[in-house]
């Protein structure tokens, strides 16, 4: 890639169903521009919040927190849209002992492969697997690859 070339930087989360979809749709409207592209955190990802929370409530050193409301997710219009519950480490265990997976501990396992895959669409040196746009409706995302590539011109 050419160093005079402007670059698009998208990280994270993009809401189409897949990585390989994520990969054709970027390399085709925004590959040029592109040094990495993310994998769009779909599949089990998708939710992460949800997603890490399950992890915690598997855990058995930590129980749903009955003395406290619930943790409420609002839009900037005040909406709840979505409620997690908040935990607590249960009675009788030493906090320095608690150890807890994650569960993105495996999700790097498939990364040479996933590069693989974004460079059947793209040149780009790596693939984001963390951090995003965030989750929305899909019909928004062509015209935000269409801002991104008006302000490089």
């Amino acid at each position: 890639m050419s160093d005079t070339k402007p670059v698009i930087h998208m990280v994270g989360s993009i809401p189409l169903d897949d990585s390989e979809t994520v990969f054709k749709t970027l390399g085709q409207r925004v590959g040029d521009h592109a040094e990495r592209i993310p994998d769009g955190e779909t599949g089990r990802r998708q939710r992460w919040i949800s997603f890490v929370m399950d992890q915690l409530k598997a855990n058995p050193a930590f129980e749903v927190d009955q003395t406290l409301p619930p943790f409420q997710f609002t839009q900037f219009d005040g909406t709840v849209v979505y409620e997690i519950p908040r935990l607590t480490i249960k009675d009788g265990v030493d906090p320095k002992f608690i150890t807890f997976e994650t569960g993105y501990a495996g999700d790097g396992d498939g990364s040479a492969a996933k590069l693989e895959t974004a460079r059947k669409y793209a040149t780009v040196s790596g693939v984001a697997t963390e951090c995003g746009m965030g989750r929305g409706d899909p019909e928004i995302f062509e015209p935000a690859l269409d801002i991104s590539l008006n302000l490089v011109g």
